[in-house]
């Protein structure tokens, strides 16, 4: 009698313990840092380095095909979108008060390539040492939306002519809201991949929080295999640091 009055008050949850053999569902929520490979063109120019901070999220199912292996579905929504930038000195037209002035102007060229993918990653995982888990598998996007985006911002702030006269560079508010800078039209790049396959691998760890709830970071690799547009190719190397949330249905 003791034994059982006094039992399920002393129960407690070890939050290392493995995963039992149960299917769950739960979301994977986080930032995805985003590199180019290869180039894009954009407005006047061709850009060769860059990348970008976005956005991953979607709903997970997993279940157990084995003791220490489950299979993993994961889809959802993620934004993977680079910007590069590269420097010139162009020879330029500035309009004075009574006249038109050539000279020479220092720019910031900026080129942003914008994507936005509905995605499936199916893998595998592998629970070496109790909550401590790895995976790999394979992330099939499917674009939604691609645009680049073209900027030309002013550097040079002011001119000194000849004859002493210093006259400022700036682009006039029919051209532009801001003096200094100038956003072209958003365009919609061509030859771009229907089809998104990349190889990803994972590392990342599931600590119980409650009697079927778990909560864990994912650190994940994704290896670009495919040109996100193919000419000129440009692929797209992420790194994502995700947390999940998984809830046992039993």
């Amino acid at each position: 009698m003791i034994l059982v009055l006094t039992g399920p008050g002393c129960a407690h949850h070890d939050p290392l313990a493995p995963i039992y053999n149960y299917q769950r569902i739960g979301v994977e929520i986080g930032v995805d840092l985003t590199k180019q490979e290869g180039s894009y063109s954009v407005g006047c120019g061709r850009f060769d380095e860059g990348s970008g901070t976005n956005f991953i999220a979607g709903a997970v199912y997993d279940k157990p095909i084995e003791d220490l292996f489950r299979i993993e579905l994961f889809g959802g929504f993620r934004q993977r979108n680079v910007s590069g930038n590269y420097r010139t000195t162009e020879a330029s037209i500035i309009q004075t008060a009574d006249r038109l002035v050539e000279t020479d102007l220092a720019y910031d060229n900026i080129g942003k390539v914008r994507f936005t993918y509905l995605f499936g990653q199916p893998s595998f995982k592998f629970y070496p040492i109790g909550a401590l888990y790895i995976g790999a598998g394979v992330n099939i996007g499917f674009p939604l939306g691609v645009e680049t985006i073209y900027t030309k911002d002013i550097l040079t702030r002011a001119v000194t002519l000849q004859n002493g006269e210093i006259i400022e560079a700036f682009y006039p508010a029919t051209e532009s809201s801001d003096p200094k800078s100038k956003v072209f039209p958003a365009e919609d790049p061509v030859d771009v991949s229907p089809l998104l396959v990349d190889p990803i691998a994972y590392i990342g760890a599931e600590i119980r929080v409650g009697r079927r709830w778990f909560l864990g970071p994912r650190i994940s690799y994704g290896l670009p295999v495919m040109g996100a547009i193919t000419d000129p190719e440009l692929k797209l190397t992420s790194i994502q640091g995700t947390i999940g949330v998984r809830y046992n249905l039993r």
